[in-house]
């Protein structure tokens, strides 16, 4: 007599990710939860438990709750930077209205995903000491807008 199986029926198995792809997973969930239940809400138990892992998997990426936040900030301010790259006219006043309008569209398009957890960093209670981040995450847009004003006047 054969046995019949169902594979439907079986769970998938989980793949396992390499390192990098896991952390970039790892952080993308703390931008939606963020957005989602602001900071404070966002915790290592929700991050593994939106992601299907366990808990303690995330210190093999991370070391703490902080360190997932501050990528998360990180790949935040890094998209705002693409779209300061994005525009390579010779133009420096061109290049800022690119700049504006890149800037513009990305807000737009993906409030949940870059609005609002923005908001929510710059929320913050004091004791998470994501504010202090945030702003020398700024100064250096900041920095590089003004770059572009300076080789204007040049």
């Amino acid at each position: 007599m054969s046995q019949v199986t169902d594979t439907a029926s079986r769970p998938e198995p989980r793949r396992r990710l390499p390192s990098e792809e896991r952390r970039a997973q790892i952080v993308e969930a703390a931008l939606q939860l963020v957005a989602k239940y602001g900071v404070q809400g966002t915790t290592l138990h929700r991050i593994a438990e939106e992601l299907g892992i366990t808990h303690p998997a995330l210190y093999a990426h991370f070391s703490n709750r902080r360190e997932i936040l501050l990528a998360a900030l990180d790949v935040l301010f890094a998209r705002i930077m693409e779209v300061h790259r994005a525009s390579s006219d010779e133009n420096a006043l061109e290049r800022l209205r690119a700049i504006s309008l890149r800037h513009t569209a990305l807000v737009a398009s993906a409030p949940a995903g870059f609005v609002f957890p923005l908001f929510e960093f710059l929320a913050a209670s004091p004791e998470e000491g994501l504010r202090e981040e945030l702003a020398v995450r700024q100064r250096a847009l900041a920095k590089d807008l003004a770059e572009i004003v300076q080789e204007k006047k040049r």
